[in-house]
């Protein structure tokens, strides 16, 4: 047997390891050779296989699935110093020594590299902590860690060789909601396993204690209703995030110093330790302000459901007899709910909306919200959350953001709710399908007609009118009340026009448009016969980051408060040549809001970049957990959506907007510095316009008309609509 002093193994290891993000910098060894970190040696065994525990009370398991995948091996990054994430895990693990009552048992894979000596990446590895010894138990042949057999294997070595009274389970990679679920194999073209799979896995292999003690996903958008009734009969508590997470993760250190300081703990404090330590360090690093982490308790778990699928029943027959009016209504307030793992359209990229910001919004419209509101509170039993994460109720559960019909069969196929998932069947594919009106009918008094769904307006949308005035600020658009009704949310997007020069203006000599972004910050009222006008807000100002012209897409949900308004701003960037988005706190006061409620003065609008997040996998479509701070001398290269005259696309980086008098634009790069602001910036002399974008009740986009403006010796005009 083959024992190795841990400060053998940290000088293996000598490398700065960094999480997900340049932010952790984690070392694993210590240069002083008088001090071992954590006391912890490793001992190499040869595949050994223990009796089934039979001790006293008290004694718990924890079963560490850890996937390491590019988050590990650093694959995705050409920075050679990235990866790391589950080996700096690790050496946070083998700080702490464990009570004789503790031990952990970890299974690793799903990695094309290793930032570490010991584990390989050929094969899955199985691992045992216990007291301060890590030993390599055994090697099994290469398997895909997204295959619900590889999760029972693992389970059932688990439950056969190490039982305990408490035994929980960590999931630990990236992590897709609800719909794409966790631990994705980088080795097995990035599979996942799905909730369903998980579930077979859980269902294949009980707890030998009975249940679970507890299920913590350290991974992105993990805290459902999906997944809390995934695994509500195997398991007694639920830890995890409905927001993505940042690369550092869960803080092991202070988990394991949690247990073994007191093992009579269940489930729920061995959760808070979680959230408490997590919270921690999220603020040593300075990334409180969008995080979310939550302990559910799923044995109160099914009144919750219930009141779930029963408000969703209640919602599909007030669909079907209201139609256009209800789904509006209720849309409008999913738009207007705190959504999670926001992309740069505003809302979830994952169909991950919060469930009681959902049911609060809905109060006007639906009877049953006030049931499923306190059932979540009584179910979860403890949440952290970052301030601009302030609605976050603890779990999150699917909307369809996306309109994507594909996404809306893996919701249906899960089976949490027949109610929503004929909800929102009803606009995605247009008509109800035969079981759809047959459950209508076993809800009904009265026998349901199938019908189609009612888009009579929707034809009117795309190229809807505009006007404006020579000297109007901001162009002014009318819907009457039946197209409202068609209509879940609205957006306003600017542009701004390649010219050749900026001498005798006019669209007709342009060679492109480039997207400045969008806003929801335009004035609207409503008349009353219910016609609603909406007035854009430009006045000649956009943001700007150190001088330079930025494009900026505004959250969804801003948090609202008495005297101000607090959202995130994303930015998408290269920085140092790898694809990011800045995410920037905005806070606006209002009591200087002018009499349409736009808000101008630039000393009312506060800027904070508080991380930038690398942008999510083109391949897998997960969201990234690489999250890090800004440093010196970071190069930030603003990136544009680009259309050109001739019908092409791009999304471009400043390098490639140099089209004459453009690179007098301020189309340019930065070299960050801690002076550096984000500020509102007068655009000066050039061609800009704007357009309305109006998402249907069927997650699809209609584009009205554009106004377009003059921008000249300081001077706003704002004249017709352009079809172009």
């Amino acid at each position: 047997m083959k024992r190795i002093t841990a400060i053998a193994i940290m000088l293996a290891l000598m490398f700065t390891l960094v999480g997900c993000g340049d932010e952790t910098n984690r070392t694993i060894w210590n240069t002083n050779p008088s001090v071992v970190i954590g006391g912890t040696p490793l001992t190499t065994a040869a595949p050994e296989h223990i009796s089934t525990y039979d001790g006293p009370p008290g004694t718990w398991a924890v079963y560490w699935y850890l996937c390491g995948s590019d988050l590990e091996s650093g694959s995705k990054s050409d920075r050679p110093e990235a990866g790391g994430a589950a080996t700096s895990d690790l050496s946070e693990m083998l700080k702490v020594a464990l009570p004789d009552n503790v031990t952990v048992i970890i299974e690793t894979g799903g990695a094309k590299e290793w930032k570490n000596d010991f584990i390989k990446p050929d094969v899955i590895g199985r691992y045992l902590y216990s007291g301060n010894v890590l030993t390599e138990l055994e090697s099994q042949p290469s398997a895909n860690m997204g295959d619900p057999q590889t999760l029972a294997d693992f389970l059932r070595f688990c439950n056969e060789n190490y039982p305990a009274e408490h035994q929980a389970v960590i999931f630990w990679d990236h992590g897709g909601g609800s719909l794409l679920g966790v631990a994705m194999d980088e080795l097995y073209d990035g599979n996942l396993l799905s909730l369903p799979e998980m579930r077979q896995a859980f269902q294949d292999v009980p707890a030998v204690s009975g249940m679970y003690e507890m299920v913590g996903f350290d991974a992105c958008l993990m805290a459902t209703v999906e997944v809390a009734e995934m695994l509500s009969d195997s398991t007694r508590y639920l830890v995890a995030s409905e927001e993505s997470e940042p690369g550092f993760g869960w803080d092991y250190t202070g988990l394991f110093t949690a247990l073994g300081a007191d093992t009579t703990m269940d489930g729920a404090e061995l959760g808070k330790a979680i959230c408490d330590s997590y919270y921690a360090t999220c603020e040593q690093y300075n990334f409180t302000e969008n995080i979310t982490l939550s302990v559910t308790d799923l044995s109160r778990f099914a009144p919750l459901l219930a009141a779930y699928r029963a408000v969703g029943d209640e919602a599909l027959l007030k669909a079907y007899e209201q139609k256009l009016t209800f789904y509006s209504a209720f849309e409008g307030a999913a738009y207007a709910a705190e959504s999670y793992g926001v992309g740069r359209n505003g809302v979830s990229d994952y169909d991950m909306v919060d469930l009681g910001h959902l049911m609060r919004n809905t109060a006007s419209l639906l009877d049953g919200e006030e049931a499923v509101l306190s059932a979540l509170a009584d179910c979860v039993v403890y949440n952290v959350k970052g301030s601009l994460r302030g609605e976050a109720s603890g779990l999150a559960c699917y909307f369809i953001y996306s309109g994507d019909v594909k996404a809306l069969d893996i919701f249906s196929e899960l089976g949490v709710s027949e109610g929503f998932r004929y909800l929102y069947e009803y606009p995605l594919k247009g008509e109800l399908s035969q079981q759809g009106a047959d459950y209508i009918n076993a809800l009904s008094v009265e026998p349901v007609p199938l019908e189609a769904f009612p888009n009579s307006g929707l034809e009117q949308l795309n190229g809807y009118p505009v006007r404006g005035e020579k000297g109007a600020m901001g162009f002014l658009m009318t819907l009457d009340a039946e197209l409202q009704n068609n209509i879940a949310n609205i957006t306003s997007e600017r542009y701004y026009v390649l010219a050749e020069n900026t001498e005798g203006l006019s669209y007709d000599n342009a060679k492109g448009a480039v997207s400045l972004g969008y806003e929801f910050h335009f004035a609207q009222e409503v008349d009353a016969q219910g016609n609603m006008t909406l007035r854009d807000g430009f006045k000649g100002y956009w943001y700007s980051l150190g001088g330079a012209l930025i494009s900026v897409y505004s959250d969804e949900t801003p948090q609202l408060n008495e005297d101000k308004v607090t959202r995130t701003l994303r930015v998408p960037v290269l920085l140092n040549g790898e694809p990011f988005t800045l995410l920037v706190e905005n806070t606006i006061l209002l009591e200087n809001a002018d009499s349409e409620g736009l808000v101008t003065n630039p000393e009312d609008i506060t800027f904070n970049i508080y991380g930038a997040r690398k942008d999510s996998d083109a391949t897998t479509g997960l969201p990234s957990k690489e999250l890090r701070q800004l440093e010196e001398g970071d190069v930030i290269e603003p990136l544009f959506e680009v259309f050109y005259s001739d019908g092409n696309v791009d999304f471009a980086d400043v390098a490639d907007l140099k089209f004459g008098a453009e690179q007098t634009r301020s189309f340019q790069s930065i070299v960050w510095s801690e002076d550096i602001k984000i500020e509102h910036k007068y655009l000066g002399d050039g061609l800009y316009f704007s357009k309305y974008r109006m998402t249907d009740l069927a997650g699809q986009p209609h584009y009205s008309q554009s106004g377009w403006y003059v921008v000249q010796d300081g001077e706003v005009y704002s004249y017709g609509p352009i079809n172009k």
